[in-house]
């Protein structure tokens, strides 16, 4: 996701709008049963974690910080 830093807190807002549409996508895949797409949207939601792990948890100005 390219993002200017203007605030800290609007990449993160944004990784948890992805992370709540990963969450959708892996309750799909469980109900129609495809195994490569919930895969898929697990990797997502981890991405999407550690990023608003690094943007609203994290809230450090330097990135080698958290």
């Amino acid at each position: 996701m390219v993002s200017p830093d203007f605030t800290r807190s609007t990449p993160g807002w944004s990784f948890a709008l992805f992370a709540a549409s990963s969450i959708a996508g892996v309750v799909g895949a469980l109900l129609s049963k495809d195994a490569p797409l919930r895969a898929r949207n697990l990797v997502l939601f981890g991405i999407n974690c550690s990023g608003i792990y690094r943007y609203l948890i994290c809230r450090k100005k330097r990135p080698g910080e958290c």
